[in-house]
This record gives structure tokens, C-alpha cells and sequence, in this order.
């Protein structure tokens, strides 16, 4: 029975522990952790739309045409890719920086949702 009971206190002492602790992790490591996959998975989908290749090679003609009007044809293609794939990343950008906003704003707003439906289930 004493056994028992040193079990379920240490549990009931950690649960009450993490419930205190979230908050901080929040505001602190889960800050670190969410600004890290949001800039990585931002700079994955440059990478994966191939958007730096895209602008190192604006100059190099495509197919090997080398005559004027082929450099014209390939760099005019090529700025269009790059303002296209560039709208891209930066729609993906604004999805991330929404996703941190929620990260910032989703604590403050479930306790005053949960405060305000709990006023108003004891009035």
C-alpha cells in the first residue's frame, strides 16, 4: 500500500510539475524548436524548387543556343521561372510566419476561452 501511494504521489508531483512547466517551455525551448523547423523547412523549399540553381545559371543559355536570340529566349524563361519559384517561397514564408503567430498567440487565447466558458458555466 505505501508503495502504491509513493507511486501515484511521485505521479500526481510530475503531472502538476509539467502542467506548471509548459507554460515556460512554450515561451522558451518550444520557441527555439518551432523558429528552427519553420526557417529550415523554408529554406528546404528553396532548395526543393531549385530556386538558387535557378538564379546562378539567369546568364547560361538553355539548349546550347548561343546566337543572340537564344540568350534573350533563355534568360527571359528563366526570370520567369525565378519570380515564379520566388512567389513560391515566399507564400510558403508567410504560411510559416502565420504558423509561428498561432505559436505565439494559441496559450493566451485557450485560457481565455477556457476562463471565460468557465465563468460562464458558474453564473
Amino acid at each position: 500500500m505505501t508503495f502504491t501511494l509513493t507511486i501515484l504521489g511521485r505521479l500526481f508531483f510530475t503531472l502538476i510539475a509539467d502542467f506548471l512547466y509548459a507554460p515556460i517551455w512554450w515561451y522558451t525551448s518550444g520557441v527555439v524548436w518551432i523558429m528552427r523547423n519553420m526557417f529550415g523547412s523554408i529554406q528546404n523549399t528553396a532548395r526543393d524548387v531549385g530556386l538558387g540553381v535557378w538564379v546562378k545559371n539567369i546568364f547560361v543559355p538553355m539548349y546550347g543556343q548561343y546566337d543572340a536570340w537564344g540568350r534573350v529566349v533563355s534568360f527571359i524563361v528563366r526570370v520567369a521561372n525565378i519570380v515564379a519559384r520566388f512567389f513560391w517561397v515566399l507564400i510558403w514564408a508567410i504560411i510559416c510566419f502565420a504558423v509561428i503567430v498561432i505559436w505565439f498567440s494559441a496559450p493566451p487565447v485557450i485560457f481565455y476561452e477556457l476562463l471565460t466558458s468557465g465563468l460562464r458555466l458558474f453564473s
